[in-house]
């Protein structure tokens, strides 16, 4: 989050808030860690709440005024016991907890912010217990319950494909590192004739999102489908497609392999070329015409690699789809457990892990 962000840019930013909100907090010196640990705790129930990726809590900006007054703050500094601040919280909050401080200066003055994403998969809790923004306050969330139900009802329809993968770029660097005109050409649109229309198609479908400091963060969506190398971005570099093709029947010796390292949109037309030129196939000759039949129809290789990329389960780390071909057989793997009873899969109505990538 810090490193992919202008600080100052930001800071100047949030100071044109009129008031405190339920996503941005002003201190100026109050470095208690109790404090801070309960703030974690409802910026980010909050964040979640509202449906924005990341709150704040900046040290340097006077509450009232929005003026930047400088702080005395300094976390690296700060210890609860023994142990450093920004570790100590770690241990204090649920792991789904994601914040990080980061300082500048701003105005001639030391700011610290404190960058808090919002609340994936369940509440985030400081010391077992959920918090709360309400208005300017920070309340415990369980004296709240019909905002604790909007949070709730929030995280189960939250997804990995909305959170930014790689953030802090300028528009140009953006669209640098996505096939975004493979994007228009798969919607059958006609492209944009500037990068502001460019962004504007894209941020509607969350390939993109224009960050609160004015710069630009490429979804884990758009990496996935558009990037022209996944390995730019951390979070996905690990769910490139892997194509093997063995000797016979077994595993015991390769004969070809292949990463594909562009997004699933990307590569999927020439994945689909690669399986079927090593898969079987034999000419037959009916009547005067040669025809070739292979020995699966292309159809059901797209569809079964379409819905290989589309159901696997995204927040598994440290692997991704592979396809490999054997003499006898394809198979196909992602990662994650069926969403359905595998003895019901013929009665019951389908589920789909991933409705972002299907659309």
């Amino acid at each position: 989050m810090g490193t992919d962000v202008d600080i100052a840019l930001l800071v100047k930013e949030l100071c044109h808030h009129d008031a405190e909100t339920e996503w941005i907090e002003f201190k100026t010196n109050n470095s208690d860690a109790e404090m801070i640990g309960q703030r974690i705790s409802a910026l980010a129930n909050s964040a979640c709440r509202l449906g924005i990726p990341t709150a704040y809590m900046v040290w340097g900006v006077d509450d009232k005024t929005h003026d930047v007054i400088g702080s005395s703050f300094r976390y690296r500094l700060e210890k609860r016991g023994n142990e450093e601040l920004e570790n100590w919280l770690h241990h204090q909050l649920t792991d789904n907890a994601s914040f990080e401080f980061a300082e500048d200066v701003v105005c001639e003055k030391h700011v610290t912010v404190l960058m808090v994403q919002a609340a994936f998969c369940h509440t985030v809790d400081f010391e077992r217990v959920p918090y709360i923004r309400v208005g300017s306050y920070t309340k415990k969330l369980r004296e709240y319950p019909v905002i604790e139900s909007e949070v709730w009802s929030r995280i189960t329809k939250s997804d990995f494909e909305s959170i930014a993968a790689k953030g802090g770029l300028t528009l140009p660097d953006a669209l640098s590192l996505l096939d975004f005109p493979k994007y228009f050409d798969l919607l059958g649109a006609p492209m944009p004739q500037s990068r502001d229309e460019v962004a504007h198609y894209l941020c509607d479908d969350e390939i993109i999102l224009r960050q609160d400091d004015g710069r630009y963060a490429v979804t884990n969506l758009g990496a996935i489908l558009l990037a022209k190398n996944l390995k730019d971005f951390p979070t996905v570099a690990r769910k490139a497609l892997r194509l093997v093709q063995y000797k016979g029947r077994g595993r015991s010796e390769i004969l070809r392999s292949k990463d594909y390292e562009g997004g699933y949109a990307v590569e999927f037309e020439s994945a689909v070329e690669m399986i079927m030129a090593l898969t079987p196939s034999k000419e037959d000759i009916i009547g005067a015409v040669r025809v070739q039949t292979t020995a699966y129809p292309e159809r059901a290789i797209r569809e079964i690699l379409a819905n290989a990329l589309i159901h696997q389960d995204l927040t598994v780390t440290g692997s991704g789809p592979v396809v490999e071909v054997f003499s006898d057989r394809v198979d196909f793997t992602n990662p994650g457990t069926s969403l359905v009873d595998l003895m019901r899969l013929v009665d019951n109505p389908p589920r789909s892990r991933t409705r972002s990538l299907r659309a």
